[in-house]
């Protein structure tokens, strides 16, 4: 669980944030904003009907609105937040608009997740019913403040990123022994997704598994066949996101050099990657 100090910092940037932009408050419904912001990892999210969301004003204390059940999770990583519930589908809209006026930002300026690279977690009908009883309220689109928010990994986040990668690792390390001739990329995908669960995954929120690229393996790998895997673990909410390549017997020469090629320019680009250089930079190499 990602502690609680960590999650004021956060909060503290995001109001900083806000006041530069001349926003009061912000209406925080995607999954991953929210639970960057309170550290509270619902399933909930999964569940199209539950909307989970949190008002977090500039100054003043936060709201959560949330399903009844979520209650003791939610207390316990945001103790002094308001908390606002509801009982089961289907989500009142109305409790939207009862959030922002009971924290006095009924005729306020509220930043929403109407960024290009931002979703929302409720329905664009449920956020007009909300704005619907507020006549004088303002959603505008606070999509930029979320990427600066985010761009830049706090100590942390960091910590979970490597440990995702570990899990990853030792998931990785453990199905290789497990692989036999004739099995197929389901079949891999099983092995690889188990042992992911295993070394510490937390199931309940996607990470990812990728298997082939290509013709091997649809009906099962055969001496020689190349394995490729995408795949990646999650902790806390954060992914990592690692390709690993095999052979099914021995190695040919060819495959060999391939594999000392992609080596080579993968640590080529890790050289280039540094304060300064552009995307582009990389991608030249």
């Amino acid at each position: 669980m990602i502690e609680w100090t960590a999650i004021a910092a956060r909060r503290a940037r995001a109001c900083a944030a806000m006041k530069r932009g001349g926003l009061d408050a912000l209406l925080v419904t995607e999954k991953y904003n929210y639970w960057h912001l309170t550290g509270h990892l619902s399933r909930e999210f999964d569940k199209k009907m539950r909307v989970l969301a949190l008002v977090l004003p500039a100054d003043g204390p936060a709201t959560l609105v949330l399903p009844e059940h979520e209650i003791g999770a939610a207390r316990r990583i945001c103790p002094d937040d308001r908390l606002m519930t509801y009982v089961d589908v289907p989500f009142a809209p109305v409790l939207l608009a009862d959030a922002l006026r009971e924290s006095g930002l009924a005729a306020a300026r509220i930043g929403a997740e109407y960024g290009a690279d931002e979703r929302l977690g409720s329905a664009i009908a449920q956020l007009d019913i909300a704005r619907a009883s507020l006549p004088r309220l303002a959603l505008v689109d606070a999509g930029d403040l979320f990427v600066r928010l985010r761009m830049i990994k706090q100590p942390e986040e960091i910590a979970a990123i490597r440990e995702a990668c570990r899990i990853s690792l030792i998931a990785w390390s453990a199905t290789l022994p497990q692989l036999k001739l004739g099995m197929t990329h389901a079949a891999v995908a099983a092995v690889l997704g188990a042992e992911l669960c295993r070394a510490g995954h937390d199931f309940n929120t996607p990470g990812h598994v990728t298997v082939g690229a290509g013709p091997a393996g649809r009906d099962g790998y055969r001496r020689g066949d190349v394995l490729w895997v995408d795949f990646g673990a999650t902790h806390l909410g954060y992914q990592a996101d690692i390709s690993r390549r095999a052979v099914f017997g021995p190695p040919s020469d060819a495959q060999r050099r391939q594999h000392a090629d992609a080596v080579d320019m993968l640590d080529a680009m890790v050289a280039a990657t540094r304060p300064g250089a552009r995307c582009a930079d990389i991608a030249a190499i």
